[in-house]
Order: C-alpha cells, then structure tokens, then sequence
C-alpha cells in the first residue's frame, strides 16, 4: 500500500562502500578499513619518539645546584667525621640539610617507606611512569586520590634541582626528557641517594638527615618503622600533617597509615608489623619533638645546661675573624674541630654556678687553656637564654670582663717560669718606653 513503512524485514542492508569490497565481493577486513587512521597514528606515533630521540640528543642536563649544607661544630673527643650525631652544636640558613654520601648510610626500612609513599616501580621504569601517570590521572578524575603522585622520583629529584615548579606542559615535558637523560648517566642508587639528600620535610629540615634529628632527636640510623613511614608521608605536603600539631595528628596518623598499607602491599612488612606501627602514638616530647626555635640560623645544642652555647657564640666569631663568610658558615657544610674538653667544661661550669648560686650574685665569667693555649673550657655566663653577651671574651655578643688585679699572678706566673727570682726588684720610674710598643699602638 502506498505510504506504508516498510517493516524490518523488508529493509534492505546498507551498500557497502566499494572500496570495503574486494574483487569478489566480499567485505575487506577491519584493520584495512581502519588502515588511514591507523597510518595518521602511526605517523604521529614516529613523529612522537624522533621528537623525544632529538630532545635526548639535543637537550642537555643543567649543572647541578649547590645545595646548602648545615655546619657542625664538635668538641675535642671527636676527632673525625663529625656529624649531627655527635656535634654539640650545628649552624645552618633556611634550609637545615645534612648530606647522605652513601645509600648504605640510609636504613632499609627509610628507603622502602620513601618507594611505598612516592614511586614503588622506581626500579623498573627509566625515569618516567607513563601508567603511574594515567593512573593517578584517572583517580583524580575519579575524586578519590591517590597513593601515589604521578611523577616519578626521578621526575621530583629533576624538578626539585634543574627546574622550577611552574605546572605548565612544557615544563612537565622538559622534566620528563632531563628524567630519561639522567637515569641514562646515573644509577638508580645514586638518583635515590640524591633525591634524599634534597626533597623537603618539613620544620625547615631538607634531606632525610636533617630530618630524622629535626623531628625526632637522634641520628639516622636508629630510625623505626613507625618513624619512617611518618615521614616518608611527609613528603607530599609537610605543612599539613606535623604530628607535634594537635590539629593534623589525624593527617599524620592518615599519611603514616596509607605508607604502611604500602609497605605491606609490596610484602615489606606482614600485618602484625603494621598494626603494631599503627597503634604508636603522636605525642609531643615522646614519639615527635618540636623542633627548638633557632637564633641566627643556630640549630639545637648539646650539654647546653653546662654552658657550651657561650662556646658556639665565639668559635663562629673566631671563624668570622678568619675570614669565613656567613654562606660558608651557615650553608658550607664545615666540620669545625675544637679543643672543648667536655670533662673540664662540666668542673668549669660547677665552679662558677656552685659559688654564684643565688639571683642576687654577680656575673662571672671563666676560661680555662692548656699549656699550648687551647680552650678546654669556657663559661660565658650563667643562663645563655637571659643574656646572650660571653664576659669570657670581648666581640661575642658581650664586652668580656676586664681582668683587672687578677692578673698580677698570671705576670708572675710568667715571670718565675722565665726565670726571675722572687726577691728580684725593678725600678718604677713615672715615665717608662717600652720596646716595640709603637707609640702605644700595641698597648
């Protein structure tokens, strides 16, 4: 009938293009049909790892930056390798970082936690995760986060030393080309060792070094499960979850927690090792220290109830007067040697606080030398947080205390080892030249 629809059955099938067809009739292949696209892929594809090859070839790795490194200042019963772990005091700028020259030097549990927390394929990929990439891509735009950021730590070492941290695309293609070119000069040990040396925890503490002592007071390799997976969960975003805080204690306990789930994950640690680090508490003065505020770029000081912050005072002005500059001092990364005789330190220190013991005493002040002039003891004052001035000594932070009658027996000290007899008598005349005073210059 006509104006009819014509039902499904009666409809007739598409004509096939006649280029699907082949000389018989029958239909061509899929991947035929798909082969322009499949070539225009294909030609970007090359065109794609040509420009990567030639951005290998072409662009080349910046120099290194000099990273700032904090200074330490021993006393004399160590005589080598000085180091946070055994320096009475340390001096650094903005940025408290104390160097790791090996891996070895890093405990196990630090380097698992930092793989767990920031790149577990770190020692498989070649610098650049593409599907660590996607798949962070994908769980943001899911809204559900992620464990694990999309760069590499390949990727952050290279953005942290060589660029900026501006989130543009061509920035994140230069990364992704220095990242190859690095892991093709470097080993993965020494990427990681400098990457540890550089990234931010946090309470100004740059390197893992600085901060193991910077948030929990001993040396790096006493470090414990629980601790490195706090701060290897730091890294993304210190600022935010400070255990010593009382508000971000449950993004600590959080980002520790999520670390730990990483660790068992890649069978690092078995469950009782996890819960049992899950269940040890945030407490300020036991598990995580705040960090003492500091003066002048002075980190903490040890045996500072025996006055040895005086000391720190004038071995830096005695360095400065030698012609170190502040960038050298606080930044250098100096092993500075003294001669200070802890031992004698405490007796020197008994000796004033023991006489002077009442708020109303007077100051004093004491130094005490070796027979080759080196100070084994120094006492400046008697409380460095009231009064910074050293009466030791003149030109650190105080005027120092004349010496006045008491040196009468230091002159004759000097004089009966010279020889001079007791009963030996000079002439005081009102008026006296004295060789080689210059006219008083070198009074």
């Amino acid at each position: 009938m006509a104006g009819r629809t014509p039902s499904k059955s009666s409809r007739r099938p598409r004509a096939s293009h006649p280029s699907d067809l082949k000389a018989d009739g029958s239909k061509r292949n899929l991947l035929w049909r798909w082969r322009r696209p499949l070539f225009l892929a294909g030609l970007l594809l090359v065109a794609a790892v040509a420009g990567v090859g030639f951005s290998l070839a072409q662009i080349e790795l910046p120099p290194d930056r000099i990273q700032a490194q904090t200074s330490f200042i021993c006393a004399a019963d160590v005589t080598s390798n000085c180091n946070d772990s055994n320096a009475i005091a340390s001096l650094h700028g903005e940025q408290d970082r104390v160097e790791v020259t090996s891996l070895d030097q890093v405990p196990p549990v630090i380097i698992d936690s930092v793989l767990a927390a920031e790149d577990r394929t770190f020692f498989d990929h070649g610098g650049v995760d593409p599907w660590g990439t996607l798949r962070a891509l994908w769980a943001d735009l899911r809204n559900e986060g992620s464990t694990q950021g999309g760069s590499t730590i390949t990727q952050q070492y290279v953005k942290n030393v060589y660029l900026s941290s501006e989130r543009t695309f061509s920035r994140k293609i230069k990364e992704a080309v220095l990242s190859i070119k690095l892991e093709q000069q470097l080993t993965k040990q020494e990427i990681l060792r400098r990457y540890l040396n550089t990234v931010y925890f946090g309470r100004g503490a740059y390197g893992i070094g600085a901060a193991v002592r910077a948030y929990f007071g001993h040396e790096l390799a006493k470090t414990t499960l629980p601790e490195a997976a706090y701060l290897a969960g730091l890294i993304r975003s210190p600022e935010t979850a400070d255990g010593a805080n009382p508000k971000q204690v449950d993004s600590a306990l959080s980002r520790r927690h999520s670390v730990l789930q990483g660790l068992l994950e890649m069978k690092k640690i078995d469950q009782a090792a996890m819960d049992a680090a899950d269940k040890v508490p945030f407490v300020v003065g036991q598990t995580i220290q705040p960090r003492p505020p500091d003066r002048e770029g002075f980190g903490p000081v040890q045996h500072a109830d025996i006055g040895t912050e005086y000391f720190r005072d004038y071995v830096v002005q005695q360095l400065k007067q030698h012609g170190f500059s502040e960038a050298e001092l606080f930044g250098g990364g100096l092993r500075i040697y003294t001669t200070l005789d802890l031992d004698k330190q405490q007796q020197a220190w008994d000796a004033v606080s023991r006489t002077l013991d009442r708020p109303d005493d007077p100051l004093a002040a004491l130094v005490s030398l070796d027979p080759d002039n080196h100070v084994v003891a120094m006492v400046g004052g008697r409380d460095y947080n009231s009064d910074q001035g050293n009466y030791a000594v003149s030109g650190s932070g105080g005027s120092g205390r004349h010496a006045g009658s008491s040196f009468k027996p230091f002159v004759l000290a000097a004089a009966v080892k010279q020889g001079i007899s007791l009963q030996s008598k000079f002439n005081s005349p009102s008026q006296i030249t004295l060789p080689r005073a210059n006219a008083g210059a070198n009074w």
